[in-house]
């Protein structure tokens, strides 16, 4: 996975944003591919007029700060099942197929 300055991926409910970075791990020889995930609140500040972020939360945030954070494991988990081929064990990968639009039978 190359490095870049930008997420490939973001989650957003409200002010609260989970960015997925790529990242290349390096130990003992080996290397391999992973993810950090970061997540805040965005904010506008009056007293100078710009936009801020914050890893602080109010209670009313929490129901969105977990969801992103689902949201995020869940992308994070689907890709490196696809990557190394492995089944998703805890129903993550079917969350996706639960989702489809179900069709009428003839």
């Amino acid at each position: 996975m190359p490095q870049s300055n930008r997420p490939i991926i973001e989650f957003k409910a409200g002010p609260v944003h989970a960015s997925i970075w790529p990242e290349r791990i390096k130990r003992d020889g080996r290397s391999w591919d992973s993810f950090s995930i970061q997540i805040q609140k965005i904010f506008w500040d009056p007293t100078d007029g710009q936009h801020r972020t914050t890893s602080y939360f109010r209670p009313d945030e929490l129901p969105k700060l977990v969801l992103v954070a689902n949201e995020a494991f869940a992308y994070v988990t689907l890709k490196q099942q696809k990557s190394t081929g492995e089944n998703a064990d805890d129903g993550a990968s079917n969350r996706a197929a639960a989702e489809q639009p179900k069709k009428d039978a003839p």
